[in-house]
């Protein structure tokens, strides 16, 4: 309760910063990589992720800005495990889906030529549905709640690059993403790296 209490105040004062903004939506899509913990027996997991988000800038004329971006997540993760026994091989294959609202809390800055903007921060999010769809040699077998693999709340760090161009109606950036303890697989705790490509949409004020 006490997360979902910060989150909601992290909402409601990204929305006090509204005066200062350029950018109307942004929106992208990334690839999740997950570690191993050192368990070669674990299974492989491969994610991909659906991101929608509203930036409000705090400072942006400056050369150090602030930035909280509320957003919209949706992540789909494939789980795989092969093993052979009684003499036969078997497919083990999940597939993990769950809808988010997150916020990033970024602060940034103009590299020396002023031409690339960096920022770095945190990305805090709340899970609103999540399901996990278990197959056995590609059949069907359950449906279940999504808690198995999900945690009800995720944290994690991202660096981010991109040109400055805000005279621009499209505006490209990336994101590199680490995610600790983002996962549960066979009582592991499993984490993630993720890249995203985003893509924000500018407002052009007419001469």
């Amino acid at each position: 309760m006490k997360f979902i209490f910060t989150f909601s105040l992290i909402i409601l004062f990204s929305f006090q910063l509204i005066a200062q903004q350029k950018t109307l939506i942004s929106a992208g899509a990334g690839f999740s990589l997950f570690d191993n913990n050192k368990d070669r027996f674990l299974p492989s997991l491969l994610g991909f992720n659906i991101q929608v988000e509203k930036p409000f800038n705090f400072l942006d004329e400056k050369p150090v800005f602030i930035s909280v971006r509320p957003g919209l997540n949706y992540n789909r993760i494939s789980e795989m495990y092969k093993s052979e026994a009684l003499g036969g091989w078997y497919e083990y294959k999940s597939i993990h889906k769950a809808i988010s609202v997150n916020s990033k809390m970024l602060i940034g800055t103009k590299n020396v030529g002023n031409e690339l903007i960096l920022y770095g921060g945190l990305n805090l999010g709340v899970y609103l549905w999540s399901e996990t769809i278990k197959t056995l040699n590609k059949k069907n077998i359950s449906i279940l709640d999504g808690n198995i693999f999900f945690n009800s709340s995720y944290y994690g760090f991202l660096f981010g690059i991109g040109p400055n161009i805000s005279d621009s109606f499209v505006i490209p950036t990336f994101e590199f993403s680490f995610f600790p303890n983002f996962a549960n697989t066979q009582d592991s705790k499993r984490n993630a790296f993720q890249f995203s490509v985003i893509i924000g949409i500018n407002k052009i004020n007419n001469p």
